[in-house]
């Protein structure tokens, strides 16, 4: 048995919804298709400019395939701004800052993922918020006007400014007066709390320790009342993520995750909480982050776990159910996590995602068993040998591997067969609309590395382009957008379409 069987990360588990959209969407879909044309800058050391007839150094040169002597091979960009000539593989020029390059024309890309008014970029719209709500073009989200100052937080922001001047007790009135009648009470509740239980102390370090201790229900009461959006869990984990991944000043990052503290319902937001505390219980702070990593990607599916808390924050039930779908069995599904690459943990998502829960459990015995015979730290090529020989008739783990291993490979083989490729398995999906025996049609006919390559630029698009967010139109922008940016999905798109 492979030493790739693993799970993954919470996040990236909801966002494997987006795979399915993209599966199930009517008609064109404006998927990124593969394109000759379409190149990006790498970021990479462009080639080195020669002043004289010295022969260059074939590393110099981009493209193995034509002469490296610029006498021999004259570069050929006619109107072309950008990217790589056709000829010689030399640059045609750099984009400008905010520029990408898309066939060979320097253009700004509207990214309106995560964002549902405001600027997009290249001085458009991303649109436009409902009557009674505004648009913090900081973040892109529509916060009712009714929120803006007057959630339990900001309270403590507002009585800050009066501790430094006159008419203090006068100052803090005006803040309670701001303030919501919910936000006003659990301002109270927590500023109770904090008196009684922690003694009333003032500095932050020890405030942060009270509302994370003892006075972490007030201090959950106080945060939901940010929440006077619409936004899910799924939404603000989406946002979190977004201010992390896209933001690295620590003050920013606060700024930004308050946006998204408004962005939310209320409900939206205990959910997030109820599921943050469940993983703290118990995959701890302490442990090692590889160690945390697996035990919460691991908890989210137990029943007995975090399974409950999970589900609302998920785009997608984190299984597939063999009553509405054909779904991998244990075999199937111990074949998909085979093809994903190395820390490819959203193509390891949507290999779980495509399965029952029964083959996901019988996946996770087999793996229990064989970690018990096979030492973890063992070179991955012993434990691999280890592994087999433990899944072997009349040996260790030979009972937990029958329903799980199979002679026969399930999906097609290019050795024997004319197999879908990424590209072709997309346009074959896509044109299944929600036919569920199509799509399995589709799945059948494609090579395991194509059914990978595919999971890997939807997966990754799925941390750009949030569903729940974003209309279909919106969508299909934000992918188009996804799969030209060498910072998200040109890598994973190239890997697929065979653009790059």
């Amino acid at each position: 048995m492979p030493a790739k069987i693993r799970m993954v990360p919470l996040t990236l588990l909801a966002c494997m919804a987006l795979l399915l959209m993209a599966c199930s969407s009517d008609g064109d879909t404006n998927d990124p298709q593969p394109g000759p044309d379409v190149i990006e800058d790498s970021g990479g050391d462009e080639p080195d400019v020669v002043e004289n007839d010295d022969v260059l150094d074939e590393t110099d040169i981009t493209s193995t395939d034509v002469p490296a002597d610029p006498d021999i091979c004259e570069p050929s960009c006619d109107d072309q701004e950008c990217g790589l000539d056709p000829v010689c593989g030399l640059s045609c020029g750099d984009c400008e800052d905010g520029l990408t390059c898309v066939e060979g024309r320097c253009d700004c890309v509207p990214n309106c993922a995560g964002r549902e008014c405001g600027d997009d970029g290249c001085g458009d719209s991303c649109g436009s918020c409902d009557e009674g709500w505004v648009c913090d073009d900081t973040y892109g989200i529509c916060t009712g006007e009714a929120c803006v100052g007057t959630a339990c937080f900001d309270w403590f922001d507002c009585a800050a400014v009066c501790a430094t001047g006159d008419g203090e007790e006068e100052c803090r009135i005006a803040c309670d007066d701001a303030l919501r009648p919910e936000s006003l009470a659990a301002k109270n509740g927590l500023v109770d709390c904090r008196k009684l239980q922690c003694g009333g102390c003032t500095d932050q370090a020890c405030l942060d320790e009270c509302d994370a201790g003892i006075c972490r229900d007030a201090s959950v009461e106080c945060l939901v009342t940010y929440g006077c959006n619409v936004g899910s869990c799924v939404s603000f984990e989406a946002c979190m993520s977004g201010c992390l991944q896209n933001l690295t000043d620590p003050e920013e990052i606060a700024q930004c995750e308050v946006g998204c503290y408004q962005s939310c319902s209320s409900m939206g937001i205990r959910d997030a909480l109820a599921l943050r505390d469940c993983l703290t219980e118990h995959c701890p702070e302490t442990m090692e982050a590889a160690e945390r990593a697996t035990c919460e990607s691991e908890i989210v599916l137990d029943p007995d776990g975090c399974r409950s808390e999970a589900t609302p924050c998920m785009d997608i039930e984190p299984f597939c159910d063999p009553a509405l779908a054909d779904c991998y069995d244990c075999v199937n599904l111990l074949a998909c996590v085979d093809l994903c690459p190395d820390d490819d943990d959203a193509c390891l998502y949507g290999c779980v995602a495509a399965s029952s829960e029964e083959s996901y459990e019988q996946m996770q015995t087999l793996y229990e068993c064989v970690e018990g015979v096979c030492d973890e730290s063992l070179p991955a090529a012993e434990w691999d040998d280890c592994a087999e020989a433990a899944m072997e008739n009349d040996q260790q783990c030979a009972a937990e591997a029958e329903p799980c291993v199979e002679d026969d490979n399930p999906f097609c083989d290019p050795a024997t067969e004319t197999c879908l490729d990424c590209a072709g398995l997309v346009a074959c999906v896509q044109g299944c609309g929600d036919d569920d025996s199509c799509i399995s049609g589709c799945v059948s006919d494609a090579s395991v590395d194509a059914i990978g390559l595919m999971q890997s630029f939807y997966g990754c698009v799925a941390a750009f382009c949030d569903s729940s967010v974003l209309s279909e139109g919106e969508w299909e922008a934000c992918v188009e957008a996804a799969g030209n940016d060498i910072d998200q999905c040109a890598t994973q798109h190239g890997a697929c379409f065979g653009d790059r």
